[in-house]
């Protein structure tokens, strides 16, 4: 949640809303998450390994942003962070470090946005289809079927002003969602290609 300051930028309120769970860390639930997390971990990279390496569009968009700077924002829909989150990474060679930060589905939320203008690091689009996968119902969570062929499209880096309004920062959410949705579509566009 954000609101204007006097001074024509943005202040986020959501801080000042009292966001702590009222669920507690018990030692069973300590001991659950210990059991899950390697469990979890293993599947993530048998699924990787089951499928075929990643075909990549617009790697040059990646070299573009780090040349500019050290870092960036990786943005892509939750769902498809099996295959963006690998492709970042196996992209250490570059010296990427990638964290994540991560919001309900197709809903592009300030966090982002804002990350980006305090930083001044730039917002990279992404998203990736899979020729042969299903889907969760609940949140459309796209998990590729052994064998698939997979395909990750990055988009152009987007940078942000350090001073933004309340209009403006909507037309960025605007805009980023409709750059997601344009990788997504490139994604799937380029699966119908067969490579040579």
């Amino acid at each position: 949640m954000t609101e204007s300051d006097p001074g024509g930028g943005l202040r986020d309120t959501s801080y000042d809303q009292l966001t702590r769970s009222a669920r507690r860390m018990s030692a069973w639930r300590r001991a659950a998450y210990a059991l899950l997390d390697p469990i979890l971990h293993g599947l993530v990279r048998l699924l990787w390994a089951a499928c075929r390496r990643p075909r990549i569009i617009g790697e040059e968009h990646l070299r573009a942003a780090l040349e500019r700077g050290p870092s960036l924002i990786p943005c892509y829909w939750h769902q498809h962070q099996l295959f963006c989150a690998r492709y970042l990474l196996e992209r250490r060679d570059v010296g990427l470090r990638p964290g994540f930060l991560i919001s309900p589905a197709f809903v592009f939320k300030p966090g982002a946005i804002l990350l980006a203008q305090m930083s001044g690091r730039p917002m990279l689009p992404m998203a990736f289809a899979a020729s042969r996968s299903i889907r969760f119902h609940w949140d459309r969570f796209v998990v590729p079927l052994p064998g698939a062929r997979i395909v990750v499209a990055v988009g152009e880096p987007r940078w942000v002003p350090k001073r933004i309004d309340t209009r403006a920062l909507e037309g960025e959410q605007i805009e980023m969602a409709r750059r997601l949705r344009e990788a997504f579509e490139q994604a799937r566009s380029a699966l119908r290609v067969q490579p040579a």
